[in-house]
């Protein structure tokens, strides 16, 4: 069974996996600045992947009945929850990491966050293309995506 959702959620995974190997790369480059510093990065890219990662989840989200129905109340609130669960873990971060190493936080967490808006784009863009190709007149319709 595979299915443009189902399609979709691969690459959306795949994308995901593209951010963590940006998280790694920051980790390892700024170990050159020392330990914490690397580590400070690496919890940075963690505070942007963990909550992206929880709203794959829930938009593509499968169970044992099949995929779940997307709606747009599903999808705000989803993203309000990747809201407060970001504030959570830069709160739990600030905590942790020494503060002469907060910068390196952010140099962790920028990256990333652009990583997943990149990826976002072109999961989009792969997305309009696979619909623009299954419409009979192939794009020229009214402009609206349907999220099913």
């Amino acid at each position: 069974m595979d299915t443009p959702v189902l399609q979709a959620a691969a690459s959306a995974y795949r994308i995901s996996l593209g951010s963590l190997a940006v998280i790694v790369i920051l980790g390892l480059t700024m170990l050159t600045f020392g330990r914490w510093p690397a580590m400070a990065a690496a919890i940075g890219g963690l505070v942007a992947w963990l909550p992206h990662m929880y709203v794959i989840g829930k938009f593509f989200g499968v169970s044992r009945r099949g995929v779940k129905p997307v709606t747009m109340a599903g999808l705000l609130g989803a993203e309000l929850s990747k809201l407060f669960l970001t504030a959570a873990l830069f709160a739990l971060a600030f905590a942790w990491v020494p503060k002469e190493h907060a910068g390196y936080l952010f140099a962790g967490f920028i990256p990333t966050m652009i990583a997943n808006l990149v990826g976002l784009a072109l999961l989009t863009r792969k997305l309009d293309k696979q619909q623009s190709l299954q419409e009979p007149n192939h794009g020229k319709g009214s402009g609206t995506a349907d999220l099913r």
